[in-house]
C-alpha cells in the first residue's frame, strides 16, 4: 500500500500540479493586468488633458472604451497562453500548432487588410475624438413622411 501512495503523489506532483500553477497564474496576471488597466484609465478619465466646456465627459467615455479595449485583449493573450501550457502538460505537440497559425495568420492578415485597418481607424477616431462614444447613430435627413 505505501508503494500505490507514493506513486499517487509522485503522479498528483507530476502534471495536475502544474496545471493548477499554470491556471493560477493565468488568474492573478489576468486581474492584475485588470486592476493595472482600470488604475490607468481611471487616471486618464480624471484628468483634464484638453481644456474645455464638455471635454471631460467625453475624455471619460473614450477612456472606458480604451480600457475595455485593453482588457479584452489581455484576456485573450492570457488565456491563449494559458491554454497553449495546459496542452503542453497533456502532452500535445504544439510546434505545428502554432507553425499553422503563423500560416493562417498570414493568410488572413493578407485577406483582412480592409478589416484591420477600418478597426485601427476606429480606434484612432476614438483617440483624436473625431467621433464621441454614443453620439446619435440615427441619422436621418430630416424627409418627413
Amino acid at each position: 500500500m505505501n508503494e500505490q501512495i507514493q506513486t499517487v503523489i509522485d503522479w498528483l506532483s507530476g502534471a495536475p500540479l502544474r496545471i493548477i500553477a499554470v491556471l493560477t497564474g493565468a488568474i492573478v496576471a489576468q486581474w492584475l493586468g485588470h486592476r493595472a488597466i482600470t488604475r490607468a484609465v481611471n487616471r486618464l478619465s480624471t484628468l483634464d488633458l484638453r481644456p474645455g466646456p464638455g471635454t471631460a465627459h467625453r475624455q471619460a467615455e473614450r477612456a472606458r472604451t480604451i480600457g475595455s479595449v485593453l482588457t479584452s485583449i489581455l484576456n485573450a493573450a492570457v488565456w491563449i497562453i494559458a491554454t497553449a501550457m495546459v496542452l503542453g502538460e497533456f502532452g500535445f505537440n504544439l510546434g505545428p500548432v502554432i507553425a499553422s497559425a503563423g500560416i493562417v495568420g498570414v493568410a488572413v492578415g493578407l485577406g483582412a487588410q480592409t478589416l484591420v485597418r477600418d478597426i485601427l481607424s476606429g480606434i484612432f477616431m476614438l483617440i483624436e475624438d473625431q467621433y464621441g462614444v454614443g453620439d446619435g447613430t440615427s441619422h436621418h435627413n430630416g424627409a418627413r413622411r
